[in-house]
């Protein structure tokens, strides 16, 4: 079997694409499936995701297509696929707002999507049961479907949230900045943290939270397991 991949690249989380490539080598490493990669730039324009899904189906011959995509730029892959009679396999991390909650009438693709949200969900879930509980992360994930996902756990399961901590630089800088984390703790005394951030920032956070002395429950989103980081692999971020 042919399978082929359309992976995206990404200013803010550069090792994304890579991690989802390793990801399947890995899974399919034993099964005898022939792999074939395209790259579809950052995944948000439908001409650059038909092109690479062209080379795929024609060129490579894959029989079914697996592609890192939002559902933004799916139009044009879809009638694609229909016409040659192929099947696609959406996936992605959940982290945007669907544009319609409806499911799209598209007949040839799957869609593999929105575990991150639904992990944070459950994070959430977890917290409300040592309430009360501040969210904490970066301004940049503040504005994307995890730390809704977050606060729906928390509050569908009779939590309480009594505060909100988020970096004011959009950018990923680290948040480590233990003074101001510990007079914001220290202010609202949760019980339990919700943590929203990826695994380099949450490294810092962490370590922030500790020097400050809170030595609470912290609940995490799933990109802080993602990779481990070391000091000195961030120490050239602005």
């Amino acid at each position: 079997m042919k399978a082929g991949i359309l992976y995206p690249a990404s200013k803010q989380y550069p090792a994304g694409g890579v991690q989802f490539c390793e990801g399947i080598k890995k899974a399919t490493r034993s099964t005898g499936i022939a792999l074939s990669w395209e790259s579809v730039d950052h995944g948000g324009s439908e001409d650059v995701v038909v092109k690479a899904a062209e080379k795929l189906f024609i060129i490579n011959e894959v029989e079914v297509l697996v592609a890192f995509l939002d559902y933004r730029v799916l139009e044009k892959l879809s009638a694609l696929a229909g016409s040659l009679s192929k099947q696609v396999l959406v996936v992605n991390p959940g982290a945007n707002y669907p544009l319609n909650w409806q499911n799209p009438a598209w007949e040839n693709l799957s869609f593999l999507t929105l575990q991150q949200a639904f992990s944070c969900y459950l994070s959430g879930s977890r917290a409300a049961q040592v309430p009360p509980t501040t969210l904490m992360g970066m301004l940049y994930d503040a504005g994307y479907l995890q730390t809704y996902a977050f606060d729906r756990g928390i509050n569908e399961h009779g939590g309480e949230i009594t505060a909100q901590y988020y970096s004011k630089d959009f950018g990923l800088r680290p948040l480590n900045d233990a003074a101001a984390i510990g007079q914001f703790l220290q202010a609202h005394q949760p019980l339990s943290v919700g943590l929203t951030a990826d695994a380099q920032s949450g490294y810092f956070f962490c370590k922030a939270m500790a020097d400050a002395g809170y030595t609470h429950n912290v609940y995490g989103s799933p990109m802080l397991a993602e990779w481990k980081a070391e000091p000195g692999e961030v120490t050239a971020w602005p």
